[in-house]
């Protein structure tokens, strides 16, 4: 998961490299660079195979609010 955890771009090497030296220190690398408009597609992307496969036809996972802070947030909606 994401929470709590230090977002990464895969394609920063120095950055990751450095975080990896640091013991426990909870880092996701990531292949995009982790905006908020990057990380509502991720979830999306994650979240619907999962709605699917729980609910079927019956249930479609439609939006996705990622919040920055609480007065600031990216929508991503199925297109």
């Amino acid at each position: 998961g994401w929470d709590h955890a230090f977002l990464e771009y895969s394609g920063d090497k120095t950055v990751c490299d450095f975080l990896a030296s640091l013991p426990n220190h909870r880092t996701v690398i990531l292949d995009v660079v982790p905006t908020a408009e990057n990380l509502y597609q991720a979830a999306f992307n994650i979240l619907e195979p999962a709605y699917q496969d729980t609910y079927g036809n019956h249930l479609r996972l439609e939006s996705v609010r990622l919040y920055e802070t609480p007065n600031n947030w990216a929508d991503c909606v199925r297109s």
